[in-house]
């Protein structure tokens, strides 16, 4: 029965992917952009060409800051 308690407690204390976001929380997303663009080294709109569990491809469509270029493809 003991197992079955720590089993249970486990579940609740054991922190889930949730929580490991570093987004600014929805109400306050407005505020937060201003200060995001600023310390961000790159920022554009992208079509994402590929993506598995383990690695992406992003196409670049349009840039508002940074060095890259229409068109250009970006690997993670």
């Amino acid at each position: 029965m003991t197992k079955i308690y720590i089993i249970i407690l486990s579940i609740f204390i054991i922190p889930n992917g949730t929580d490991i976001c570093d987004c600014a929380p929805l109400p306050n997303w407005k505020k937060a952009t201003p200060k995001e663009f600023e310390y961000v080294e790159n920022v554009f709109i992208g079509d994402v060409t590929f993506c598995d569990e383990t690695k992406f491809q992003i196409k670049v469509c349009e840039v508002f800051k940074g060095n890259l270029k229409v068109g250009e493809i970006i690997k993670g």
